[in-house]
Formats: structure tokens, C-alpha cells, sequence
């Protein structure tokens, strides 16, 4: 089981083909890869050897635009999200999650003000 972004448990999702992830590539300024992509293993490369990283798609986010679409695109098929930064850490599973990997963000600004539609 996994615990979703909402606190929930849920199964492991199906594998995604390219036509499920289509409209997240038009998307993604950055790579959007699938385990059998040659980019996914560098996409999800650690430099913990013994926690190997297994989402079911990977995003190399370049920009907040990149992130949103990734977690939009998460939060449509019910799965859970995991966020690499520096690839030193793993704080939650990525098991079958949609993977955002930050490398290649040299800032990120969190706008911690209340927004008018309550979002």
C-alpha cells in the first residue's frame, strides 16, 4: 500500500503508457520519462544505493509551471507524489508516485499568504 498525498492508503497504480502522460509532456518544459525510457534511471538516481526508486513517472521539473502540471497531473489520477531535490534524501516512497525531481530548480519561493478562492 501506499499513503497518497491526502493521507489515505491506496494500491499501487497501473503502469502509465504514453498515452496517459500525452498532455503532461505538452505540458513539461522539462523530461517526463516512464520506467522504460532511457532517461528514467538518471531522473531517479540517488546516491542511496539501497533505497532504489521505482515511481511510475518521473519529472524533471525546470520551472513552478513544470511543478503544477506535475501535481495537477498527479492529483487527476489519484496518485501520490514524491519529490527528489539534490538526490541525497527520500523522505516518503515513490513507489508507483508521480517522482518531481528538483535538480535542475536553483530556487523555490513558497507564497505562504491566503489565497481568495481558499485554495
Amino acid at each position: 500500500m501506499l499513503r497518497h498525498m491526502n493521507g489515505h492508503d491506496t494500491a499501487a497504480p497501473a503502469a502509465l503508457n504514453r498515452a496517459d502522460t500525452a498532455d503532461l509532456v505538452k505540458r513539461v518544459v522539462g523530461p517526463v520519462s516512464l520506467p522504460a525510457d532511457a532517461g528514467y534511471q538518471s531522473e531517479c538516481g540517488t546516491f542511496n544505493l539501497m533505497s532504489a526508486v521505482r515511481p511510475a513517472i518521473a519529472v524533471g521539473a525546470t520551472s513552478v509551471a513544470d511543478l503544477q502540471a506535475a501535481v495537477r497531473f498527479a492529483a487527476e489520477r489519484d496518485l501520490p507524489v514524491a519529490v527528489l531535490a539534490t538526490g541525497h534524501q527520500m523522505v516518503r516512497s515513490a513507489e508507483g508516485a508521480v517522482l518531481i525531481n528538483m535538480s535542475r530548480m536553483n530556487a523555490v519561493h513558497v507564497d505562504l499568504r491566503p489565497r481568495p478562492d481558499g485554495a
